[in-house]
């Protein structure tokens, strides 16, 4: 269940999960040639950033070296200059949250997450929570009037 108090959603973070072990399986290179990671999650808060990263060494344990996830999962301004191939944003907003981080406040921080990844972006959160946030309503307009561009899903 998440929490306003601990920042931090269980249920963003391991869908993010596995979707990261379904593109291992798919045979994703996690890595390029020139072993820089391919892929990115993006986190406002640094107690999801935790949770992904504890996930996700035990998920894929003996998969990748030690500290490959750190340098994978981080929050929204510490990828700012970076890019990946693919990007998962987790927003940790939920339908009931009374109040939203200062994150949601600053446009310029929410274009950092969105504009991170060269070929895919997932964006994962609650679209009702999206919808009451000045800066990723005209996002969630888009999911909802184009649901063939993305994949929308429901989930507590």
């Amino acid at each position: 269940m998440a929490s306003n108090h601990s920042k931090r959603f269980p249920a963003e973070a391991h869908w993010i999960v596995q979707t990261i072990q379904e593109l291992q399986r798919d045979n994703w290179p996690l890595c390029a040639p020139n072993g820089k990671p391919t892929l990115g999650v993006i986190a406002p808060y640094r107690a999801q950033v935790a949770l992904l990263r504890r996930l996700l060494e035990r998920a894929c344990a003996g998969i990748v070296g030690p500290g490959f996830w750190h340098d994978v999962v981080d929050t929204v301004d510490r990828f700012q200059g970076d890019e990946r191939d693919i990007i998962l944003f987790s927003l940790c907003l939920w339908p009931g949250a009374d109040s939203v981080g200062r994150i949601y406040e600053d446009e310029r921080r929410i274009n950092v997450a969105l504009s991170r990844a060269k070929r895919k972006l997932w964006v994962v959160g609650s679209l009702a929570a999206m919808e009451r946030i000045p800066a990723l309503q005209a996002l969630g307009r888009h999911v909802r009037a184009h649901p063939r561009e993305g994949l929308l899903l429901e989930a507590e």
